[in-house]
């Protein structure tokens, strides 16, 4: 059976064209000065290493029989290590192998995550990438999905979640620094808050629902299941605030809201055929965070509480991007950079001037 591709190369120009505008307007209307100020201490040239332990619950909704199941991926504790440095920060991800007892309870579960951070004076840009396979029904409504008395959990094995995500955000304070949260290139030393507002967008594909192993461990082949996929944008916007306590202890959070339109493509198999179906949707959403912890000039450290929840307007077979709540742990180094990293990044700055930082 031929597979309908929802990634095109007009939507890949696409992407590239509003990531390179974004990232071009927002240096060519401001500097990225160093210069220090009454809120704000600079730590750019510092190179400073981040480990992270996070546990984070995904979840998702995919339609079942006449009904839908809520469903997981068997992840718990992920690791991850980050390196911020200037401008740029990227962010690898992984976790540990899941036991033999949970495997044979839930399943098994591949993650892959990667993220990058572009973080200027008033602008922020995001890009992140997800990638899941492996879920298990948590719950579910009106039909008997949930856990047999032996523990067991219905699987989806060849289901598979992967999108790419990005959000462009300008702030309006030049005294909060959102570096100070994000990646530690700076350290809020006095209290300040700000409104930020920007756009977000999203490609998405979730495949591979036609497997199931039922609580007695058989594979049946599903007759009938859905694959999604599409395209989402939109505005999102809020209030950030970090509260000081004696120059390097903090607490600092926000309430971000945002609607948009999803263009999706719905494939939907039923004893070996398929229809298929586009259209729009209403989606909104709804972020929130709060962090604190110790940030002084060599070492910092502290916990992340976050969630995210999206919800559609015409479609319960599927919510759009995954809903979860997170805590995260994780400390980190500030250091001078090796002559490596320091030529390397000033070799990228001669060759996309955009990136220059204003040395004053």
């Amino acid at each position: 059976m031929k597979r309908t591709k929802w990634w095109s190369k007009s939507k890949s120009l696409i992407l590239l064209q509003l990531l390179f505008s974004c990232f071009l307007f927002a240096q060519n209307n401001e500097k990225d000065s160093l210069i220090q100020s009454e809120y704000i201490e600079n730590y750019h040239h510092q190179l400073n290493v981040r480990l992270e332990m996070q546990n984070q619950n995904e979840k998702l909704k995919i339609s079942y029989e006449d009904s839908f199941a809520k469903i997981v991926p068997n992840l718990t504790y992920r690791y991850g290590i980050g390196l911020n440095y200037r401008f740029g920060s990227v962010r690898i991800g992984f976790r540990p192998s899941v036991s033999e007892n949970s495997a044979a309870k839930k399943g098994e579960s591949d993650v892959f995550t990667l993220k990058f951070k572009f973080l200027y004076n008033n602008w922020a840009h995001y890009i992140d990438y997800f990638y899941f396979k492996g879920f298990y029904a948590e719950n579910s409504q009106n039909i008997d999905l949930a856990r047999a008395v032996n523990g067991k959990y219905i699987q989806f094995p060849d289901l598979k979640s992967s999108f790419l995500t990005g959000e462009s955000l300008y702030k309006f304070n030049p005294n909060f620094s959102l570096r100070a949260i994000e990646t530690q290139t700076e350290i809020q030393i006095k209290s300040a808050g700000t409104f930020m507002a920007g756009i977000d967008y999203t490609f998405y594909s979730y495949t591979g629902a036609h497997t199931l192993i039922d609580r007695e461990g058989n594979e049946i082949k599903r007759d009938a299941y859905k694959d999604n996929s599409g395209f989402y944008t939109g505005f999102i916007g809020g209030y950030y605030y970090t509260y000081v306590y004696q120059k390097y202890w903090y607490a600092s959070g926000f309430v971000q809201p945002g609607a948009g339109i999803d263009f999706y493509r719905l494939n939907e198999f039923d004893s070996g055929i398929k229809e298929q179906q586009k259209g729009t949707d209403l989606i909104v959403n709804l972020k929130m965070g709060i962090t604190a912890g110790y940030s002084g000039p060599k070492y910092y450290g502290g916990v992340n509480l976050s969630s995210n929840g999206a919800r559609t307007a015409n479609r319960d077979d599927l919510t759009i991007r995954n809903n979860y709540t997170s805590v995260m742990l994780f400390i980190g180094y500030r250091f001078k950079p090796p002559k490596t990293v320091v030529k390397s990044m000033d070799e990228i700055e001669r060759y996309i001037p955009i990136l220059q930082e204003d040395k004053n």
